[in-house]
């Protein structure tokens, strides 16, 4: 009865993210840009999972080989649709992958993983100047601000409570306005228990 009940929940998992992405492709295809936009992002997207797969396969190099290619195809789209916050976000997902990269390459990439947390702040900042209230964007940098304020130096510490501050700010318009985003309540709780 055990593996029956785990095959059912491992069937469950992969119908629901099926049905997440065709949901995705078709708001993806029904939004105001041009093909050639939803193309770039497409492909970028592909790049960064590829990226994904390498970084948790311990093939580091092509891993970040990858983010790079896929960073600079959303740059792409960003140019032919500046309007169109997707590539942003999509930038800002793929500095938070790079994070996790940096992380998992060396012992000492504490430095290089909260350079990527605060480029993908920057770049989730740039989308929220367009629209203050862009779930993705805020959700993104309550994300990032978190990790920033964990990988803060001691010495920073008056810096790093304004962090956990937005971060927790972020997160509960995140969960008030979508209660069912789990990674901003994620944060949310942490940030709570943190205080």
């Amino acid at each position: 009865l055990n593996v029956v009940d785990e095959l059912a929940v491992q069937v469950a998992s992969y119908t629901r993210k099926r049905i997440g992405d065709a949901i995705a492709e078709r708001k993806l295809r029904e939004s105001a840009v041009s093909n050639q936009a939803i193309a770039l992002v497409s492909l970028g997207q592909q790049d960064r999972d590829r990226a994904d797969s390498l970084r948790i396969a311990r093939v580091y190099d092509a891993a970040d080989m990858a983010y790079r290619m896929a960073d600079s195809i959303f740059q792409e789209a960003e140019k032919k649709e500046p309007h169109w916050a997707l590539p942003t976000i999509e930038r800002a997902r793929t500095a938070y992958k790079r994070m996790w990269l940096e992380i998992s390459v060396a012992q000492n990439g504490r430095e290089r993983a909260r350079h990527w947390a605060e480029t993908g702040v920057a770049h989730a900042n740039r989308v929220l100047a367009k629209d203050k209230g862009h779930l993705d964007a805020l959700e993104l940098r309550a994300i990032l601000n978190y990790w920033r304020w964990h990988f803060a130096q001691p010495t920073r510490l008056g810096q790093t409570d304004e962090l956990l501050a937005q971060a927790q700010r972020d997160a509960q318009q995140v969960t008030s306005r979508d209660p069912t985003r789990a990674l901003a309540w994620r944060i949310l709780a942490i940030t709570l228990h943190t205080q």
